[in-house]
């Protein structure tokens, strides 16, 4: 009786008392439905992972939109065709590190962080600390090149799914649908295959978009997380670190990419006698160096064309970096880089802008001038496209110079071969059980084919 009458006398519920605990019904439900989509993604991964593109299109919160792209590049690694740098380092998993004690993995990474090689062989703390977890402490090196493709895909996801927040897909154009494909495939699913490098990156890429939104100090940390990753971002990444301090300079940065494509002012000797004072310094400038600034690059297709196809040919003569300089110099004449640019999006722009200047100058170094070559392409697409696609930034590309269409157009033109490239390459490492059935590489591995190879099948090729 006392506790009725003490429900009874409790006071009627008010309207906002109703309101709030139906938004809490509501956000219980949604709670629920979410985990339900969740699990229906994992199993749709482990059948049918071509549904998660699907999905993907459904535009879902963005925490959902990054959970699918990351599902798609978990099962993309458990079905990888091995090659490349990858082939190299799986083995080095399974050779050198079984059986290495922990002393002895200490020892090596020692070695590593003074810029000296490692007894194993491994030359970066990222690659040396998971090699030695998978081969030595868990002994399941096979989950060596699964893992790869989870870190990458986690640190892409969360890149592209900011990158394109705004993307609206009946509002696009051509030449704007042709920026994100060209994007999308400067380094996706194929950067996986050299393990650190492009890893790298996308944790640049990530660390940089999400400081300079939110401003917390965690992703400023893990912007200086690349070099553990790959030596060479120990260099790669002084750009961003300048326009960390320094800020968006539009005509400073813009008048250097001007100015490094055309001339060789960065003193060559005295940069590789600097670099030549660690081991892994002098290592890499006896490996990549290159004598004489190369300002021919058209004799240099012709070159290259005599054995391999004509967009491969294109991409060793270095015939792409046009692209990127083209829309720089674009942006910042008809106003864009300057005026119509968000504070945001400026940074990120300016990241890639003076990485782009910085590739320039490194010419007498080809590895890093062609890596910093495609940092600064991303970085540079993801400033354009997050300008181009937000709402309020886009209204500022509706008067704008004639020249402006021109550029952009010409931009796209040399970024083209370069994209059948990167397609090429992902076709070789795609495997066809990345779309549907991917237990099946569990099964039986020999059954695992390619993607390029099931097309040129398809074409009576094979």
């Amino acid at each position: 009786m006392v506790q009725g009458e003490e429900i009874l006398n409790q006071p009627q519920a008010g309207p906002e008392i109703t309101e709030r605990a139906s938004g809490q019904s509501t956000r219980m439900k949604g709670g629920s439905d979410a985990r339900w989509r969740y699990a229906g993604a994992v199993v749709k991964a482990f059948f049918i992972p071509a549904l998660l593109l699907v999905e993907l299109c459904k535009r879902r919160s963005e925490r959902e939109q990054r959970f699918l792209i990351w599902l798609f590049f978990v099962v993309f690694g458990f079905t990888f065709i091995l090659g490349g740098d990858a082939a190299g380092h799986l083995a080095r998993v399974e050779t050198s590190f079984p059986g290495m004690s922990f002393q002895e993995f200490l020892s090596d990474l020692l070695r590593i962080l003074a810029f000296q090689y490692s007894e194993a062989g491994t030359r970066d703390v990222y690659n040396h600390i998971i090699s030695f977890f998978f081969g030595s402490f868990l002994e399941l090196p096979q989950l060596y090149i699964p893992f790869v493709a989870a870190f990458y895909g986690y640190f892409f996801a969360g890149s592209v799914v900011l990158i394109f927040r705004h993307l609206e897909l009946s509002k696009l154009n051509y030449v704007l649908a042709g920026f994100i494909v060209i994007f999308l495939f400067l380094q996706g699913l194929q950067g996986i295959q050299t393990v650190r490098t492009w890893t790298g990156l996308w944790v640049l890429v990530y660390a940089c978009l999400k400081y300079y939104e939110t401003g917390r100090r965690r992703y400023l940390v893990l912007m200086f997380l690349p070099p553990f990753i790959h030596f060479g971002y120990w260099i790669m990444t002084i750009p961003a670190w300048i326009v960390l301090v320094y800020g968006s300079r539009p005509m400073l940065y813009t008048a250097l990419v001007a100015v490094s494509s055309f001339t060789a002012f960065l003193p060559a000797e005295q940069v590789k006698g600097f670099l030549e004072q660690t081991e892994r310094g002098a290592h890499s400038v006896r490996a990549y160096g290159r004598e004489e600034f190369d300002v021919d690059r058209i004799a240099g297709f012709e070159t290259h064309r005599q054995y391999t196809s004509w967009y491969n040919a294109y991409t060793r003569a270095g015939l792409q970096r046009w692209g990127p300089i083209v829309l720089v110099l674009t942006l910042y004449l008809s106003g864009v880089y300057s005026r119509v640019m968000s504070p945001f999006q400026r940074r990120i722009f300016s990241v890639g802008v003076l990485t782009l200047a910085f590739s320039n100058m490194t010419w007498f170094l080809f590895a890093m001038h062609n890596r910093t070559l495609t940092i600064a392409s991303v970085f540079i697409l993801a400033g354009f496209l997050m300008a181009r696609l937000n709402p309020v930034s886009a209204r500022g590309f509706r008067r704008l110079p004639p020249y402006y269409q021109w550029g952009v157009h010409l931009s796209l033109l040399f970024w083209f071969p370069l994209l059948l490239f990167n397609l090429s390459t992902t076709l070789d490492r795609l495997s066809i059980f990345a779309f549907f059935a991917p237990f099946m590489v569990f099964i039986d591995p020999d059954l695992n084919m390619s993607a390029k190879a099931f097309i040129n099948i398809l074409l009576g090729r094979g």
